[in-house]
């Protein structure tokens, strides 16, 4: 018998025996394999990548019965995150894809802008608006007026607005009945009139060139819980200031002060439920760090119980601030100094 003929039997043997090889992991049912997928991935509300080996696109490409299950596993496309090129138009049906096989399930999205995001895709997740739950929009100006209708089970929305003549959205303060946490970025121009401030129990601001810009919508934000005023500008109080009677934590991070005086921000707010404030170490001022503190606490009557004291460029060194602060607030229990970014502590309130 040629060589060749016996190493082809060989291989064809062999092949056979793979061939009548069932893979344990292809016996489990398919409710269990569907739920091990779902594991696979961030965990609901963190959003994966429409492609590559992180995004359950990659689950389809193994096997046909992996396909089929995760084609029929709507929680595996309820969550995703894209920033759109126009060298990419191939996202503009992937998005479509995702959005169907999501089934009925609540989404989350984020949804960001690389030149433009297509009109078509901003139209494709508005058909959708019913479902979103966790949505974070990075649009260009002209693209605003295109958000429109109700969103009965949004929760957390995140909107950043390029610059340009800005359209306002087609809705109104009665669309958002679930809607609790806002982040807002650099919206400088845009009427944020339509959201209900009155219902929300966390707002961030992130970027506000003036503080007139944001400050007057505290008014209406009586049921805040927390508030974060990153990067803005807080050199102009509020005239009448603003109380928040359940406001527990404060966070004013990496503000613009000016250079020989502490922020006048702290002048504006009277926080009566004031617990846990976090600040940027050079909004106290370059003298006495706690001299802006003091008339804040004292007019709020607030029990602070922690401080986190993030260090900047012209902030004094951490002994200095933790020994001034000791002296002032001796009931307070915990005085944090760190030089970890802001994120960390975002994530921790």
């Amino acid at each position: 018998m040629p060589r060749f003929t016996a190493l082809q039997l060989e291989q064809e043997s062999r092949q056979q025996r793979l061939d009548a090889y069932t893979y344990p992991v292809l016996t489990l049912p398919n409710e269990i394999t569907s739920e091990i997928f779902v594991l696979v991935l961030p965990p609901y509300p963190y959003r994966s990548k429409l492609t590559g080996l992180s995004s359950p696109t990659s689950l389809t490409h193994i096997c046909g019965k992996w396909r089929d299950i995760a084609l029929a596993t709507p929680r595996l496309w309820r969550a995703f995150s894209t920033v759109f090129k126009a060298d990419q138009p191939e996202h503009i049906l992937a998005v479509q894809t995702w959005l169907e096989r999501s089934g009925s399930c609540p989404l989350s999205i984020h949804l960001a802008v690389g030149d433009q995001v297509p009109n078509e895709v901003l139209v494709a997740i508005l058909l959708h608006r019913e479902r979103w739950q966790h949505m974070e929009l990075e649009l260009a100006a002209s693209e605003l007026g295109l958000v429109k209708g109700p969103m009965p089970l949004l929760e957390i929305l995140t909107l950043a607005v390029e610059t340009g003549d800005h359209t306002t959205p087609a809705t109104d303060v009665n669309s958002f009945p679930r809607l609790r946490a806002v982040t807002v970025h650099n919206t400088c121009g845009v009427k944020l009139n339509w959201l209900p401030m009155f219902q929300l129990t966390s707002l961030t601001f992130v970027d506000m060139v003036s503080s007139n810009d944001y400050l007057p919508l505290l008014q209406d934000a009586l049921n805040l819980v927390s508030l974060h005023l990153i990067a803005c500008n807080t050199n102009v109080p509020l005239q009448s200031g603003v109380k928040l009677d359940r406001l527990e934590k404060l966070v004013i991070f990496n503000c613009w002060c000016p250079e020989d005086a502490a922020t006048p921000i702290f002048e504006t707010f009277t926080l009566p439920a004031l617990r846990t404030l976090l600040v940027s170490g050079e909004l106290l001022g370059p003298g006495n760090p706690t001299a802006s503190l003091i008339p804040l606490v004292t007019r709020s009557g607030c029990e602070l119980q922690q401080i986190i004291i993030v260090p900047g460029s012209r902030s004094r060194n951490a002994s200095f601030i933790i020994r001034a602060l000791r002296e002032v607030f001796p009931s307070i229990a915990n005085f944090i100094f760190s030089d970890s970014k802001y994120d960390w502590y975002r994530d921790t309130f």
